[in-house]
């Protein structure tokens, strides 16, 4: 048919594929609708973020406010402290302090080392000569201690005068006067620094000095206190002491009896003294102890023949303990002897026990105690080098001792008489 072949519902062929294009067409911005209403939350929540949140913004435009109002008012708060804070350092009370610490410390010096000499301590006897130089030294020195106090305080005061009206006008609604009280507060604390500073450097060598001076005396008292309570420790005459420090002897690893490690310009001691349990509940619990004090080491200094000091335990440098070991000679009642000192350094007993076997330690005495040192020594020497009984040799007691024993025989044998002059070599010479 010449108008083209049509199907069973009378509409041709080319009307059937004009309306299918025309439903394709339709169709495509559909789908397109349909992916772009799949996200319409997220639309909705483009569209609110796109509006004008005025309450928001409100309230940000706020706290900017609030919070840098607060933050002014604590920075004058913060100048209106450090200003008053130097107020007090730029009068010098505490350097004036200082300065009176030290002169009644040097008033006591010189009582203090009396106290020790009074009680055995025959050494160190530089301290007397230390002590008088330093005194001297102070009646140079604090005239201008005196004076520069006084000369920088006043100086001080004007200046501090000179800053308060800046520190007054303080305000928050004020920037430049925040900003010149802050430059003036910190110009003053410069020089009150730098006052402070003019006036420490005319007493502090001097005053590490006299501190020192003073710790080292403290020490020797603690020393003598551990001497003065050992029943077990008695002293030759002509002995000194020089050392004494808790300390626990290891005999066996780490464990051994504590006590108090001992050292004289003559012996070395140890004394035990803690308490030990005595019974035990299931061998874990202690129901009964007794205090023991015994002297468990008592030998002569020249009897060590090596000496060391060790550094054991700890973290980097944390809880380290001081190991002092020693071999003795043959007649020494051992022949070890390791010690850990709880509160000394172990290097510095090393150093005196050499000074002891070098007699050094006796260079050190005080000019009072030397010519017992003598005594003591003629003494020494007036003893027979055998016995008398058993002829065995007997070694040269301890310095001032007035007599000792043989190891063999046990005999007491003292020191021989000196011979006195035959009268008749004195007539036949005249």
């Amino acid at each position: 048919m010449r108008g083209g072949r049509r199907s069973r519902t009378g509409r041709s062929l080319g009307d059937k594929m004009r309306g299918r294009a025309r439903r394709v067409t339709r169709k495509k911005p559909a789908r397109a609708a349909k992916v772009r209403g799949g996200t319409g939350a997220a639309r909705r929540k483009t569209r609110a973020r796109s509006r004008p949140a005025v309450g928001r913004r409100s309230r940000a435009a706020s706290s900017p406010a609030k919070g840098g109002a607060a933050d002014v008012q604590r920075r004058i708060s913060q100048l209106q402290n450090r200003f008053s804070r130097l107020e007090t350092s730029a009068e010098l009370s505490d350097l004036t302090q200082t300065v009176g610490r030290l002169e009644q410390t040097l008033a006591e010096l010189p009582r203090d080392l009396e106290k020790v000499r009074s009680r055995g301590y025959l050494h160190a006897g530089r301290l007397e000569n230390e002590i008088a130089s330093l005194r001297q030294q102070w009646q140079q020195t604090q005239p201008r201690v005196e004076s520069a106090l006084n000369v920088e305080r006043n100086r001080l005061r004007r200046e501090l005068r000179q800053a308060t009206p800046r520190v007054n006008a303080l305000s928050p609604h004020d920037p430049d006067a925040i900003t010149a009280a802050t430059a003036a507060i910190s110009s003053l604390q410069s020089r009150v620094n730098n006052g402070r500073n003019n006036v420490r450097s005319l007493y502090n060598p001097l005053l590490r000095q006299v501190q020192q001076l003073d710790h080292n005396l403290g020490r020797v008292e603690q020393m003598l206190e551990r001497f003065h309570r050992s029943p077990g420790v008695r002293l030759q005459p002509t002995e000194g002491p020089l050392l004494a420090t808790e300390a626990r002897w290891r005999r066996s690893g780490d464990e051994g009896p504590q006590g108090v490690l001992f050292l004289t310009d003559q012996r070395l001691l140890f004394e035990q003294n803690e308490e030990v349990a005595k019974e035990k509940f299931l061998g874990l619990f202690t129901t009964k102890s007794e205090q023991v004090q015994r002297l468990l080491l008592d030998v002569p200094a020249h009897a060590v023949e090596k000496m060391e000091h060790a550094e054991e335990g700890g973290f980097l440098g944390i809880g380290e303990s001081e190991i002092l070991e020693l071999v003795l000679s043959a007649r020494a009642p051992v022949s070890r002897a390791s010690f850990e000192l709880k509160k000394e350094d172990a290097e510095e007993w090393v150093s005196w026990l050499k000074r002891v076997q070098t007699g050094q330690v006796d260079d050190d005495r005080a000019e009072a105690f030397a010519k017992d040192v003598e005594e003591a020594e003629a003494l020494a020497a007036s003893f027979p080098s055998q016995c008398p009984m058993c002829f065995a040799p007997l070694p040269r007691p301890p310095r001032g001792a007035d007599h000792t024993r043989c190891e063999y025989c046990n005999a007491v044998v003292g020191p021989e008489a000196p011979a006195e002059p035959d009268p008749d070599i004195g007539e036949e010479a005249s």
